[in-house]
């Protein structure tokens, strides 16, 4: 099972709408002391999380539950085998939630930069972004972004330290692992330039993505 809520951060644009938010998030979903308002994303992700843990379980599963951080920031529960990953990407945030390990990125279309791949990337993949038609190069960058992030997610390990060393090549016009993958990668593209990118147990059809756009 796997649901990815889907939001924009003009939802809570307005200030009283977003103090109605940061009200509903339980405490132990959200460290409410000296909270900076303006971190909307934040917000948003955090709510996103409570809805739908309060969907699948129930309002009172949700305040029982207890958050700790790995030695690389990773959110767990630390008392249900619930997990998920919040990521966010100019306006839109997203959240995955399911009952196994699960990592996500969002990220709106880049340019390609070149600089940013020779640092990041294996080099393996440079020389393919390189040798793509240029009208291909921001997509195909974007992607290899997010299924590089949401494995590094997955695996709660730290981002910076481990892009290169998940690398993918291309395969009949799809990027695969070139490396031991137990995890499905499931990238999913958007209207307005998004691509999200799933890494789980779940393939494609055990996945359901979900547009939130109620307010509290």
């Amino acid at each position: 099972m796997v649901k990815i809520y889907i939001s924009n951060v003009n939802l809570c644009s307005d200030e009283m709408i977003l103090k109605a938010m940061v009200e509903a998030i339980p405490d132990n979903l959200l460290n409410k002391s000296n909270f900076d308002l303006s971190k909307r994303s934040h917000v948003l992700g955090r709510f996103l999380l409570f809805k739908a843990i309060t969907y699948i379980y129930s309002l009172d599963e949700a305040k029982k539950l207890r958050l700790i951080k790995n030695s690389n920031g990773k959110l767990y529960f630390a008392n249900k085998d619930i997990y998920f990953n919040i990521s966010h990407s100019n306006e839109i945030v997203a959240c995955g939630i399911s009952d196994k390990e699960i990592g996500i990125d969002i990220e709106k279309m880049r340019k390609y930069n070149p600089l940013v791949v020779k640092r990041f990337f294996h080099e393996d993949e440079y020389k393919f972004l390189q040798s793509i038609e240029k009208d291909k190069q921001d997509f195909y960058f974007t992607k290899l972004w997010t299924m590089k992030e949401a494995i590094v997610k997955n695996r709660g390990e730290a981002l910076a330290l481990n892009l290169k060393k998940y690398n993918f090549s291309i395969k009949d016009n799809e990027l695969v692992p070139n490396f031991e993958a137990k995890n499905n990668f499931n990238c999913i593209t958007s209207e307005k330039q998004y691509i999200l990118t799933y890494c789980g147990y779940y393939s494609r059809k055990d996945i359901e993505i979900l547009n939130y756009e109620s307010r509290v």
